[in-house]
């Protein structure tokens, strides 16, 4: 449901796209420019190669950082809109239900319950929407590179990966119903 909310907005969602895989993408080569900055001024044959290589440092830092700060308020306004959007589309709906559907409910409650649902769900859904697709190659690019570095270290950490699964698996449970619990807290003190 979120999602076709989303897609409402195409071009601000494809910004946001398009930008967290830029800075993805800095952050996956950053630690590459850092160590060729390194290797050069360990070895300084020439301070013009030293010079160029902080240039291109600083300007993508800079780069990254307006790019992050462009970023979140890309993420910020897509996320109001579409939690606008749907919040709009469900109050729609409560409207046209019976008046004593409400006998005994506290009204308050309810809707700043349906405005706090729809915010995390809209921002539960944009941001993983990007994070599912990042973490994917991240754990591609870190996969080959470990197999290219020591390949029984990779696999070891590789044979991990089960046991981290099976102890979320086991801890899934009561993770969410504490968050609900939380959560339900949370919106009985607003309430107030």
């Amino acid at each position: 449901m979120v999602k076709n909310y989303l897609f409402l907005r195409k071009n601000l969602f494809l910004g946001f796209l398009i930008m967290s895989i830029t800075t993805w993408t800095i952050t996956i080569a950053l630690p590459y420019l850092s160590g060729k900055y390194m290797d050069n001024l360990l070895k300084i044959k020439s301070l013009d190669i030293v010079y160029t290589f902080t240039i291109i440092m600083v300007a993508v830092l800079i780069f990254d950082v307006v790019l992050g700060f462009l970023k979140s308020l890309l993420v910020t306004k897509l996320s109001c809109l579409t939690a606008f959007d749907l919040n709009y589309k469900i109050l729609e709906h409560v409207k046209k239900l019976p008046v004593n559907y409400f006998n005994g409910k506290n009204t308050a409650y309810l809707t700043q319950r349906i405005n706090s649902d729809a915010n995390v769900v809209t921002g539960f859904v944009i941001e993983n929407m990007i994070a599912l697709a990042t973490n994917i190659l991240t754990f591609l690019i870190a996969a080959v590179y470990m197999l290219t570095v020591n390949k029984v270290l990779a696999c070891f950490l590789f044979l991990i990966i089960p046991i981290y699964v099976a102890v979320y698996k086991l801890f899934k449970n009561i993770l969410y119903k504490r968050g609900y619990e939380n959560r339900e807290k949370l919106n009985e003190f607003l309430e107030r």
